[in-house]
């Protein structure tokens, strides 16, 4: 179904629920569709425009490398931010797919470059990171691009990230994935008044949560290997127990949605599934991944979906491998999961049939 349709259809659900208090301009919704329809293009030309300005940029960089620019910070340093300027300002006046691709690369490699100054005149590392981080949070201010504030706030979040680790607080890494998981939980309930909090930056809403969805994801992997990183501390009780809590409200709260209304039958599936996952206790990734699937799917979020049901395979994967056991036993765990998920869903069935012939 195209997309004109599928506007079409929400249009008419519109109007079929609020009746003559719903005004149309259809001039207005015809310039919206038009322009909206200008902008779509396959996943394929839209991949190979990124390719191309990013070979652009990289072209862009050498010619400066061969002029000796790169040895002037003054000049890095102006180069830099004309482009960062540039890029913010020039998708306000261009509504293409091409301006936006010279956009993104633009203001990536203004970032580039600005790095090379702060390496020019011997700025530490760690001052760099927060240069570069306030940098972006000043940017994102001016931002109204999905994309651009998807890299504004990858950038931001991941000068976080490293001060975090530079600082050899790996001690306390577990307090990422649980602040996450709660910014998760946030972003996904709350969403409507963020939108409406946030007003003409509604831009930001998704790309926050895409970024906030991968570092979440790439701290539970962490979590995952933490036996080969040095310096991370081995009792993760604490996430394990919040992201439990969290995964057993939101299945209690969910469950609504597969017409299980009684409160004894809710109660009754949220202690069954519990029980199913306290083994995984020892592996917060499970857990972890359990929940931003949960919230994903409630919201309709396709991809972040896919996504998490990827790394929900990778992380049990995982954890079978790591699992100090014999195969035997390992097999006998499986047999014993897959019986339990079964009688869950027998028992579901049954009382969702039972209610139907009511």
């Amino acid at each position: 179904m195209s997309n004109r349709i599928q506007y079409q259809n929400w249009l008419n659900s519109i109007l079929a629920t609020t009746g003559d208090a719903f005004q149309l301009n259809a001039a207005g919704w015809e310039r919206a569709i038009k322009r909206m329809e200008a902008r779509e293009s396959s996943w394929i030309v839209k991949i190979v425009s990124v390719i191309g300005g990013i070979m652009a940029t990289q072209f862009f960089l050498g010619f400066l490398l061969i002029g000796g620019i790169t040895e002037s910070p003054i000049a890095l340093s102006i180069i830099g931010t004309c482009l960062i300027i540039g890029s913010l300002f020039a998708l306000r006046k261009v509504d293409l797919l091409i301006a936006d691709t010279i956009a993104i690369c633009s203001y990536l490699t203004g970032f580039v470059l600005v790095a090379l100054a702060q390496n020019l005149w011997k700025v530490s590392i760690n001052q760099a990171a927060v240069i570069q981080l306030v940098l972006a949070l000043i940017t994102l201010i001016f931002i109204r691009h999905t994309i651009l504030a998807f890299f504004a706030f990858s950038i931001v979040i991941g000068c976080g990230l490293f001060l975090f680790f530079n600082h050899s607080l790996l001690a306390w890494v577990q307090v990422w994935p649980a602040a996450l998981s709660i910014t998760l939980v946030i972003l996904y309930e709350k969403e409507a008044r963020i939108i409406r909090f946030l007003r003409h930056m509604g831009s930001w809403y998704r790309p926050l949560l895409l970024v906030v969805a991968l570092v979440f994801i790439g701290m539970l992997q962490l979590l995952g290997k933490r036996h080969l990183v040095q310096g991370i501390g081995e009792d993760f009780s604490y996430v394990s127990i919040l992201l439990l809590l969290l995964f057993v409200r939101l299945v209690y709260q969910i469950l609504p949605m597969f017409d299980v209304y009684e409160r004894n039958q809710r109660i009754a599936i949220t202690a069954c599934v519990a029980l199913i996952i306290l083994p995984t206790l020892i592996s917060p990734a499970i857990v972890g991944i359990l929940l931003l699937l949960l919230l994903s799917f409630r919201a309709g979020d396709r991809w972040i979906w896919i996504l998490s049901l990827v790394s929900l395979i990778v992380f049990m994967s995982e954890y079978y491998y790591d699992l100090d056991y014999t195969l035997l036993t390992k097999s006998y765990i499986l047999m014993g999961t897959g019986a339990g998920f079964l009688l869950l869903y027998f028992f579901t069935r049954k009382k969702w049939t039972t209610h139907e012939m009511e």
